[in-house]
């Protein structure tokens, strides 16, 4: 569920683009769900999603930069639809998918997107469609063994991708601030604890916050990141704010353009393009 740019991962003489085996994986998780009817997706869904955001992305690019191109992104931006989104209606989907990309092109910042395309897609869908779209929370049906893969792997590749301290980072605050929450609210703490058993929770955690498109590069902007992500999901926990960890992961993104010297972005220069 990346966005734009990502670091590479070099092994000798081998460069190792972390969206080749974070789509790979994603793809893997999406096909081993819809095995089970309960998940609400079929290959119909896939193939429409994936040629939505990917083919939009490619005009897109075209018009606006002039290039001929189909970037590893928006493919595996696609996949995250998939796995996270939910509805009976494929109008939504079709919605949904289209702001992915247009995100990416229209909500910009000195030349850079604010927002990851994939959790705009997914915020925007939710706000506005809120009668018709949910996400795939409670759906999800892994086995031990594919949990296990989901965590092993998505730590492979957030280090891949030169992220695992945002990862680190939210865990870690997200498990204190859970905690503070039991204490001050008076909740138990295997109820604030709850999400950690929850797929979804790693996929946002691995996969989603992670992406180098849109987060800062500096390791003390990637931790203070994480962190205003798990307080501002905290926060609204407090307040049974449903989805809160899309909206706090909205919310701290609408932020970091103003600070920019905290944030640092500076990605565009050392980067490969997608």
């Amino acid at each position: 569920m990346k966005s734009n740019s990502i670091n590479h991962f070099n092994l000798g003489e081998i460069k190792l683009d972390p969206r080749v085996p974070l789509f790979v994986l994603l793809v893997f998780f999406a096909l081993v769900l819809m095995l089970n009817p309960a998940f609400g997706k079929s290959y119909y869904h896939l193939g429409l999603i994936f040629s939505i955001v990917t083919f939009s992305d490619f005009f897109l690019n075209y018009i606006f930069n002039k290039k001929i191109h189909f970037s590893l992104s928006p493919m595996a931006s696609s996949i995250g639809i998939v796995l996270l989104v939910y509805s009976v209606s494929w109008k939504y989907f079709i919605l949904i998918s289209l702001m992915v990309s247009l995100s990416k092109f229209f909500i910009k910042e000195k030349g850079l997107h604010i927002y990851n395309p994939n959790n705009f897609g997914i915020v925007f869908g939710l706000i506005f469609f809120s009668d018709h779209v949910t996400t795939t929370i409670g759906r999800w049906n892994f086995n031990q063994e594919m949990f296990i893969t989901m965590i092993v792997f998505g730590f492979l590749i957030s280090l891949l991708a030169n992220r695992a301290l945002v990862s680190i980072a939210y865990f870690l605050s997200f498990t204190l601030f859970s905690l503070m929450r039991s204490f001050f609210l008076g909740t138990t703490i295997s109820y604030e604890l709850l999400p950690l058993n929850s797929p979804t929770f790693y996929l946002f955690m691995f996969y989603h916050i992670t992406d180098p498109g849109t987060g800062p590069v500096n390791k003390k902007g990637m931790i203070l990141f994480a962190v205003l992500i798990a307080l501002v999901e905290s926060v609204l926990r407090s307040m049974e704010v449903i989805y809160s960890p899309f909206f706090s992961y909205f919310i701290v993104l609408s932020f970091q353009p103003f600070l920019s010297s905290i944030f640092e972005r500076r990605y565009r220069n050392q980067l490969r393009p997608a």
